[in-house]
C-alpha cells in the first residue's frame, strides 16, 4: 500500500476532485469562459487522446522497447509496483488507464496562469460527468485508505463554497464542475473560475482583445496551442534579463538579438505544435512591426525588415546548412549600441588584433564591409580516398558562402590576405611542431581556387592514421559575385560550382537551417572507435559498456531524419518554425 500513498504526488493529483454536477448551459462553456482575463499564459490541447495514439502506435516504438536502458527501466521493482497498482485502478474503474486517460480528457486539457493571483490551473474537460465522477471515486478513495490504514487524516478537506464541494490538499484544491475538473492551487483564481461556471463570466479571456487577436483561426486545431501575454509580463517587471532586449555575448546577438529586441514590444506571444507519425513541427509567433526595428538591429532584420537569406545549395549529401540575412559590417561597426562595456573591450583588442592580420585594412569597414548580408554556412561528410594521409579522427568539411559588393576588387584582397594567412599560420605551426602547409592555385571555367594542403612527413604519405590536420585542406574560391572559405579543397571546388548556388532568395525568409541526422550517423559510426576509447578514458567505462553507450547513441540517432529551422521576418510578424522529421522506415 505504500505505493499507492505515494500517488498522492502531483501527477495523481491533476485527477482528483469532487463536486456537484451543473446544468448543461454552463457544463458547455470553454475553458477561456472561465478564467480571468488576467491569465498570462494559456496552453491547451484539444485532443489529447490524439498524441497518446500517435505515441502509442507509432512504428518507432517497438525499436524504443529494444533499448537496453528501456528494458532495465520496466524490469525493476519499483516499475513492477507501479504496474500492480495501474491494475487496481483498472480494475475498480472497469477501463484500462488509456481509456481512463482518454475519458477524463476527451473534451481537452487547459493550464493557465493567472497574473493577480501568481495562481495555476489545470482544467480537465472530460467525456461526460460520470464517467469521470467514477476515475475520480477510484482514484481519490487509493491515498484514502492508506492513510486509514496509518491512522493518519483524510488527505483531502471538504469545504464549501456557493454549496459546492472543494477538497483541499496540501498543494491546492480541486473542483468538478459538471464534466470538467478543475485543479487549482490558488484560491482566489479558483474562486474566480467557479464564479464564472455559476454566473457566466463578463471578465474573461474570451473577451480579452489581445487573446482573440493571437486565436488561431485553423479548420483543423493544432495538436497544442499556447499564448503568452508578453505585455503582461513586461509591465509587471517580470523577467527582466529577458526583455531589456541585449544578448550576453556576440554569438549569442547574432542568432538571437532580433528576437530579443522584438520581445521589448511585442504584446503577445504564441506557440502552436503540431505532430503526427512522420515528426512535429513547433511554431513560435509574436506581432512586430517593421517600423520597431531600431536602427542598431538593422543588420540582423534589414532595412524595414526586408532582409531575406539566399536559397541553400541543392546537395543530398549535406550534414548542416545555414542560410541567413546578417549583415556582419553593421554588426561590427555598432557593437557600442548592442553590448556592455565589458564586450566591447573584447571587441576593441579583437579589431586591434584582426586589423593587423588584414594587414592594417579595417577589419568592420574593409572586410566585412565587402560583402553583402547574405551569408551561408555548409558542413559536409568527407571521403578520404585510398591515396593520401587519412586522418584517425574524421571530421566534416565546412565553409562559408558570401557574396562581393566589388568582386574585381575584392578578388585580389581576399587572395592576398589569404597567402599572408597561410604563410603566418605555417611560422606559428613550425614553432609548436605542426606540419606545415603548401599553398595552390586552381583555375577553370571562370572559378578560382587559392588552395592549401598539409605535408606529410616522409613515409607518411598514406598512413590511416594521420593527426587531425589532414582533415583540413584550407582553400578559398572565387565564382562570379561568390567568395567561399572552406576547410578543405573539394568543398570549396564543389561550393564553387554553377549548379550548387542557387540566385535569388527566399521570400520572407530571415534564416534556414537543416541538420541531415543520416549523415550525423556516418560520422559518428566512422568515429566510432575514437569515440569509445575516448568514453572509457572520460567515464571510465569498461570496453563493452562504452560499445554499449556509443551503441545506444547510434540507435538513437537512427530514429531521426532531419531537422530544420526557419524563421521568417517578412511582413508585421515574426515566425520562427522548428520541424523534427522521423525516421519512420
Amino acid at each position: 500500500m505504500r505505493c499507492a500513498y505515494r500517488l498522492r504526488l502531483p501527477l495523481l493529483a491533476l485527477l482528483l476532485g469532487l463536486l456537484a454536477s451543473r446544468p448543461a448551459s454552463a457544463d458547455d462553456r470553454r475553458a477561456v469562459d472561465l478564467l480571468p482575463a488576467t491569465t498570462v499564459i494559456y496552453a491547451e490541447m484539444p485532443q489529447p487522446a490524439y498524441l497518446v495514439e500517435t505515441i502509442l502506435e507509432h512504428p518507432l516504438r517497438a525499436r524504443v522497447e529494444d533499448l537496453d536502458a528501456y528494458r532495465e527501466a520496466v524490469s525493476n521493482e519499483k516499475f513492477a509496483q507501479f504496474q500492480f497498482v495501474i491494475r487496481i485502478i483498472e480494475s475498480q474503474i472497469g477501463m484500462s488507464w488509456r481509456e481512463a486517460i482518454e475519458t477524463v480528457t476527451a473534451n481537452g486539457i487547459t493550464v493557465a496562469v493567472d497574473a493577480k493571483s501568481q495562481g495555476l490551473a489545470i482544467i480537465l474537460d472530460a467525456r461526460d460527468e460520470e464517467s469521470l465522477r467514477k476515475i475520480i471515486d477510484v482514484l481519490m478513495e487509493l491515498p484514502r485508505n492508506d492513510a486509514r490504514s496509518k491512522g493518519k487524516d483524510d488527505p483531502y478537506r471538504e469545504k464549501e463554497y456557493r454549496d459546492l464541494t472543494v477538497y483541499e490538499t496540501d498543494g491546492g484544491g480541486f473542483v468538478l464542475l459538471g464534466r470538467k475538473m478543475v485543479i487549482c492551487n490558488n484560491k482566489e483564481l479558483g474562486r474566480s473560475i467557479v464564479d464564472s461556471h455559476l454566473d457566466g463570466g463578463t471578465d474573461t479571456l474570451a473577451e480579452d482583445d489581445r487573446f482573440l487577436e493571437a486565436r488561431p483561426q485553423r479548420d483543423e486545431p493544432p495538436t497544442a496551442w499556447a499564448y503568452v501575454n508578453i505585455g503582461l509580463l513586461r509591465d509587471a517587471g517580470a523577467a527582466e534579463d529577458l526583455f531589456r532586449g541585449r544578448a550576453d555575448n556576440p554569438v549569442g546577438e547574432l542568432l538571437l538579438g532580433g528576437l530579443l529586441e522584438a520581445l521589448q514590444d511585442t504584446p503577445f506571444a504564441t506557440a502552436s505544435l503540431d505532430v503526427d507519425r512522420a515528426g512535429l513541427e513547433l511554431s513560435l509567433s509574436m506581432p512586430h512591426a517593421p517600423t520597431d526595428v531600431s536602427e542598431a538591429r538593422e543588420y540582423w532584420f534589414g532595412p524595414e525588415t526586408t532582409g531575406m537569406a539566399r536559397p541553400l545549395p541543392a546537395d543530398s549529401e549535406t550534414l548542416f546548412a545555414l542560410t541567413t540575412y546578417r549583415d556582419l559590417s553593421q554588426f561590427w561597426l555598432r557593437a557600442g549600441d548592442l553590448f556592455d562595456e565589458n564586450i566591447l573591450d573584447g571587441f576593441a583588442e579583437a579589431d586591434s588584433n584582426l586589423t593587423t592580420l588584414f594587414s592594417g585594412r579595417d577589419f568592420g569597414e574593409e572586410i566585412l564591409g565587402a560583402f553583402t548580408p547574405q551569408v551561408q554556412f555548409i558542413a559536409r561528410r568527407q571521403e578520404f580516398g585510398e591515396s593520401g594521409p587519412r586522418p584517425a579522427i574524421r571530421l566534416p568539411a565546412f565553409a562559408l558562402v558570401f557574396e562581393m559588393r566589388d568582386a574585381a576588387t575584392t578578388r585580389g584582397e581576399m587572395r592576398r590576405i589569404f597567402q599572408s594567412l597561410i604563410g603566418f599560420f605555417n611560422v606559428v605551426g613550425a614553432m609548436d611542431g605542426q606540419p606545415q602547409l603548401e599553398l595552390g592555385q586552381q583555375q577553370q571555367d571562370g572559378v578560382e581556387l587559392v588552395t592549401a594542403r598539409y605535408l606529410p612527413e616522409v613515409g607518411e604519405e598514406d598512413a590511416d592514421d594521420a593527426p587531425i590536420n589532414f582533415n583540413f585542406a584550407p582553400s578559398i574560391g572565387f565564382a562570379g559575385n561568390r567568395f567561399i572559405v572552406a576547410s578543405t579543397t573539394n568543398l570549396a571546388e564543389m561550393l564553387a560550382a554553377p549548379q550548387s548556388q542557387a540566385d535569388g532568395q527566399i521570400d520572407g525568409v530571415n534564416t534556414q537551417a537543416r541538420l541531415d541526422v543520416g549523415e550525423l550517423r556516418e560520422i559518428i559510426g566512422e568515429n566510432r572507435s575514437h569515440l569509445i576509447a575516448q568514453n572509457m578514458l572520460e567515464k571510465g567505462h569498461t570496453r563493452d559498456e562504452a560499445e554499449a553507450e556509443i551503441g545506444a547513441l547510434e540507435l538513437i540517432a537512427s530514429y531521426f531524419d532531419d531537422l530544420s529551422l526557419t524563421l521568417a521576418t517578412g511582413g508585421d510578424r515574426i515566425d520562427l518554425i522548428l520541424g523534427l522529421q522521423l525516421d519512420v522506415e
